[in-house]
Order: structure tokens, then sequence, then C-alpha cells
């Protein structure tokens, strides 16, 4: 067991891991430190996810929990987190730190070509918000009927396990960490939105910032963590917030009022409000694409994935035509050799997907965009990830059956004495 020196010491890295300031940390006590410990606040994703109530409970000094809250949120990328109050759904960012940590790039040959979320094992009796199973968007990972190889995310390679076509959802399993618990019902239409993603133009544009150390230290990765700890503004996804605009029938997918449709923002994380009315947000879906009306192309709107590294680009059209492989693509795929290819004539339909691998046609396309920036978000709902993970035998446990069991345990334990 480690002496109160050390335990003192590790709470003291897990609090300069999260950006606290050298100088502010140097006026905690040491009772605080070991109060902190003792709630387990040193362990990875913890301090992310801390609550004014949860450092209460931890038998902290009121005004030392105002003094933590307010430089843990100060180090979180600058986005005062907490600054904002919430009526109902509306926009807000509480309990963001808690996702930095369950979002990552997805990498192919050194290159960033999408984003990832982890998705935590929730409901399980164990309460630690960690998981291994990792979802990204199926068209950054597909190319030409076949899965990357040598993927990875969040530091670590990623494993194949099931993907489908027509929810462009792949899965993989991962390395275990911090994840977001999926959304448990069906969202509705005007309910607050958000989305965490990693867009190649942003990490483009930011690159010579990034490229500088912050205050106090370069920061990285703490060794033999449990995940990617955001101590950079680099490792941290850029966010951006909207409102559920329609269900598709079949509930599946999902139309938001969200900006983000950048190359390489496919895979991110879209987030919802859990319904306690805490700050915990929750997996509500993958965005994958946007829908845009482009003239000069086609009569028809277009739907294109918002990244990727594969050989073609996501089209409404093309999940209801002919294909190109023998599979249905509404089908679960197992096999990363054999995916679902779309035939020629699903193609031909949509100028965009027409495109496809086409250098010059997608440049072309590109430049006429300009002048249509307006579009919306399409993502796949966490219905739909719920179906995807059972059919795959990765479901995690329902937390209402969880609880339900355990319920009818306690009776039973009860009735037999």
């Amino acid at each position: 067991m480690d002496s109160v020196l050390q335990q003192r010491q590790k709470m003291r890295g897990a609090l300069l891991d999260n950006q606290f300031a050298a100088d502010k940390l140097a006026l905690l006590d040491n009772d605080v430190l070991d109060n902190l410990f003792l709630a387990r606040y040193h362990l990875p994703g913890r301090l992310e996810a801390a609550t004014r109530e949860g450092l209460v409970q931890a038998q902290l000094a009121i005004g030392d929990v105002d003094f933590i809250m307010k430089h843990l949120n100060a180090s979180v990328a600058g986005l005062g987190v907490r600054s904002t109050t919430r009526a109902g759904h509306a926009a807000t960012l509480c309990g963001l730190p808690a996702v930095f940590g369950s979002v990552s790039r997805v990498m192919y040959a050194g290159a960033s070509i999408g984003t990832a979320v982890r998705v935590a094992t929730c409901g399980d009796g164990t309460g630690d918000g960690t998981g291994d199973i990792v979802l990204t968007a199926r068209h950054c990972i597909e190319d030409r009927g076949a899965c990357l190889h040598d993927l990875s995310a969040f530091g670590s390679a990623l494993h194949f396990v099931a993907a489908r076509a027509d929810l462009d959802v792949a899965v993989f399993r991962g390395s275990r960490g911090p994840g977001l618990c999926l959304l448990q019902r069906t969202l509705l239409p005007g309910e607050w939105l958000g989305v965490a993603s990693f867009p190649l133009a942003v990490d483009q544009e930011l690159a010579a910032d990034d490229a500088i150390p912050p205050p106090g230290g370069a920061g990285g990765a703490a060794a033999g963590s449990a995940g990617p700890r955001v101590n950079t503004a680099a490792e941290a996804p850029m966010v951006d917030t909207g409102v559920l605009s329609k269900n598709s029938a079949t509930g599946l997918r999902g139309i938001a009022s969200v900006n983000t449709g950048m190359p390489n923002s496919s895979g991110g994380a879209v987030l919802c409000y859990s319904d306690d009315g805490g700050d915990t947000l929750l997996l509500a879906g993958i965005y994958t694409g946007t829908v845009y009306h482009l003239e000069e192309a086609s009569s028809h709107p277009s739907t294109v994935s918002g990244g990727g590294g594969g050989s073609s680009s996501t089209s409404t059209s093309a999940s209801g035509s002919s294909s190109g492989s023998s599979t249905s693509p509404a089908q679960i795929e197992r096999d990363p050799n054999a995916l679902w290819t779309p035939g020629t004539d699903a193609l031909a339909v949509d100028a965009v997907a027409a495109a496809a691998g086409d250098v010059a046609k997608s440049a072309e396309l590109g430049r006429l965009n300009i002048a249509h920036k307006n579009s919306v978000s399409i993502f796949t709902t966490a219905p739909a990830l719920w179906q995807l993970l059972q059919a795959a035998g990765m479901a995690p446990p329902d937390p209402e059956q969880v609880a339900a069991d355990q319920a009818t345990r306690r009776t039973t334990k009860r009735g037999r004495r």
C-alpha cells in the first residue's frame, strides 16, 4: 500500500496532468489532497468528470470545492464548461470535460482520417464509466470493399468487429478507457444536441498554435493511463451545438442543425443530456455527414460524408440501389475484407458520390459548393447503435434491466432469511 506521502504525490500528479496550475496546486492543504485521493480522483478520467456535488461528498470544504472547480474548469481548453445554466434542453457545455477522454482521432498510416468514440459499459454494477468498444463512421475506414488495416485510436490498435453499411457505422475493440454511455431512448425534435469531433481543417488551421507547449509543460498522455488525457488544446475535440430537427421514419437516422461538416468530423460523438437533470452527457449517436442542396451538380439534395479515408462517399441513394456486393447494406458485416459496396448505377444518381476517387471531379464539386453553405447534419441514432451492438454481441448492459435484476436478487435474499 502506498504511503500517505506517495498518495499525495499521486494526487498532485493527477491534478497537474489535468493542467491544474502548479502555483494554485501549492495552495491546497494536505487534507484536501488526502480526501481527493480517498475519493479516487487520482484515477484516470475522474478529475475530468468531477462535479461540485461529488467534491462535496468527498468531504471537501465549500471554499476548497469552489477553488478546485474554478481552476479545473479554466484548464479544460478554456471552455468555461460550467459557466452556463440549463433550462430544459437549452444548449450548454456542463459535463463536457468527461467527454474529452471518450473521443479520439482515427489514425491510419500516420494521418488522421476521422473521429472515433469509445462506449462505456454502463449499468453493469461497476459504475466506472469505462469500456473498450470503439465506434466510428464506416466510410472512414472502408476502402474498395475492405476495412483499412493497422487503424488506431486512443493511442492503441483497433480490431474490427462488425459494421453496417446502411447505418454507416463500424465497431471495433480498442484500449479500455473512459467512455460515453449510450442513450436509452429516442430523441425528440427540438432537443439540444452537441457534436464532438476532430475536423481536419481545424487541425490544420490551429497546427501552429497547437505546436507551442502550454504553460507548465507540453503535457501528454499519462503513462499507463486507461485512456488519453486532455492536457493540451490539440487533444480536445472541436465542439458544436444545435438541436434535433427530424428523425427518420425508422428512427435509425437523425437530422440536426449542427454546422460541423468538414472532413474527419465523421465518427464524432453526438451528445445529449441524461434525463436526471444532472450534467452527465450521453452518446445520442454517431455523426456521419451533411445534407445540402447543390444545384450545379444535381437536381436532388446530396448527402456526403463529413470525412473519411474510404474510397467512396456515403449517399442516401446508395442504400436503396443495387450493389456491387452480394450482401445487403442492412446486413451486419463481420469480415473486414468483404464489406458491402454500392453498384455503379447507385453512384451515378448522386453527383457527389459519383466523384468519389476522382480528384478533379471532387475538386470541382468542392468549388461549386462554396456558394451553397447552408446544410444540416445527419447522424446515426442511439437506437441504431443499440441494434448494431446487439447483433454483434457487444451491447452494454441495459441499466434499467440491471437495476431490475439487482432489485429481484435483493428481494430473493430477504425472502430466504
